[in-house]
């Protein structure tokens, strides 16, 4: 192999692992409130809900 394919392979290797750090922010949390609650953004927490 070539310096430049061992240069090439060595970043298609660390490819997935950047992707996976670049992905892991808090501020892309997802989540769902079961059934009968709902979200309340002041308390941060699902709720029970009232009708």
């Amino acid at each position: 192999m070539t310096v430049r394919s061992l240069i090439i392979a060595a970043a298609l290797a660390a490819t997935p692992g950047l992707a996976a750090a670049m992905g892991c922010g808090q501020d892309h949390a997802v989540a769902s409130c079961a059934d009968g609650t709902s979200w309340d953004t002041g308390q941060q927490r699902c709720v029970s809900s009232t009708s």
